[in-house]
């Protein structure tokens, strides 16, 4: 995946796109529209196995962890954190941002938790307190805008706290 990722920024990012690699291999090719983020291509990848994570250091802009509970975050910013540290990483990437999907109760409280963990971003399901095995469940239109309500009193209260 790593070459993957390296020819798709070539392809997207340079005036004339060449790219020879194990697997991928291309000269005399172009692509548009061309990207126009200041960095290119921004990329997020996913996974809580360490060959994602280190992954995700070494070539991406982002880690994605899905299906967290507080104490499953607790552990994989631990874990993240402890990688990151050991591992190498190109500092025009900037620093790793982080997105999880919470799942199970969801409060003010546990908001603030993964605020404080350093969780840059939260992707919140439908159904706002559902248990992880229950989360491709369908969930009512009525449900749906409670949640809505619910997540803009949540959100006033983090950032008017500051936390």
């Amino acid at each position: 995946m790593d070459e993957h990722l390296d020819a798709m920024r070539a392809l997207w990012s340079t005036a004339q796109p060449e790219y020879q690699g194990q697997f991928v291999d291309f000269a005399g090719i172009n692509a548009f529209p061309r990207l126009w983020s200041p960095g290119g291509l921004i990329v997020v990848l996913g996974g809580d196995g360490a060959p994602a994570r280190g992954r995700a250091i070494r070539k991406a802009h982002g880690w994605y962890c899905f299906n967290t509970t507080i104490q499953c975050a607790r552990d994989a910013m631990r874990t993240i954190r402890a990688e990151l540290d050991q591992q190498e990483r190109a500092t025009e990437l900037g620093p790793l941002e982080v997105t999880m999907t919470a799942v199970g109760p969801f409060d003010v409280r546990i908001a603030q938790d993964y605020q404080a963990l350093g969780v840059d971003r939260l992707v919140l399901l439908p159904g706002l307190d559902v248990a992880a095995d229950r989360r491709h469940e369908p969930v009512a239109v009525d449900e749906i805008l409670r949640t809505i309500d619910r997540l803009a009193e949540i959100s006033q209260i983090t950032a008017s706290s500051g936390s």
